[in-house]
């Protein structure tokens, strides 16, 4: 037995995973496991582990060091040799770091987190997992807002091939520029963003079933509303799409 003090953190929320996977699988972010740090499984639950020392033995092979964080187990540890701890061809695969932002920013009672259940009830996992399906429809709402807002159709295709000509930005960085300057937007054109942000959860909470529909009558493989693209405009499959003012 080793004595060790409790963990911070005992087990995920439904949001708080899906943060994780897709923080390794669709960021694809590398993890180099360090003292201190939180980790779950690609299994269907919400166990949570932590890494508790990494130790270099006789003949210096390092070892990862880890415990069960469930109340009444953390005691219990199991050692792991480095070099296979986060192995591809044994189950090392499946074992995905939880960042500290994860704990710190996706919880239930943000907005963020009442989103997710809207999301599930209307769509279901799959589609509401689907990233290039956020964006297609993430893209499409910031459009028709600054379209509402007097920005022409000429002004957004220059911004789009300025983005597009620049290197690829850090996505938690640029999370936080898109809440920043939509917050910039609200307070120039005299809106409250939390309002309206409560206002429209309200809305869709109403209108599963019709925005649901839409969704079904979608073409596959296309970020567009009733347009089946040819073979050179397909990009990965895409599903799920929502009446205009939703998500």
């Amino acid at each position: 037995m080793v004595t060790i003090a409790p963990p911070l953190h005992r087990s995920l929320t439904p949001m708080q995973k899906l943060q994780a996977l897709a923080h390794r699988f669709y960021q694809g972010v590398e993890w180099t496991p360090k003292t201190g740090d939180y980790y779950t499984t690609s299994r269907a639950d919400l166990e949570l582990y932590q890494v508790v020392d990494v130790r270099a033995h006789e003949g210096g092979r390092r070892f990862i060091i880890t415990r069960y964080t469930t109340e009444g187990q953390e005691e219990a540890v199991s050692e792991w040799p480095d070099d296979e701890f986060l192995a591809e061809w044994g189950f090392g695969s499946n074992r995905i770091w939880v960042p500290d932002w994860v704990f710190a920013n996706v919880t239930e009672e943000t907005f963020q987190g009442r989103v997710w259940p809207w999301m599930l009830a209307c769509f279901g996992e799959e589609v509401s997992c689907d990233g290039t399906e956020r964006n297609h429809r993430f893209l499409e709402e910031a459009l028709e807002l600054v379209q509402a807002c007097g920005c022409t159709q000429s002004e957004a295709h220059q911004l789009v091939d300025y983005a597009y000509n620049r290197p690829e930005g850090d996505v938690n960085q640029e999370v936080g520029g898109v809440m920043v300057t939509l917050a910039a937007l609200c307070l120039a054109n005299g809106f409250d963003m939390h309002q309206a942000g409560e206002a429209e959860l309200s809305r869709i909470w109403k209108n599963i079933e019709k925005i649901r529909a839409k969704q079904a009558a979608k073409p596959r493989h296309s970020p567009l509303r009733g347009h089946a693209p040819t073979a050179s405009e397909r990009t990965p499959p895409a599903q799920g799409v929502s009446e205009k003012g939703s998500t």
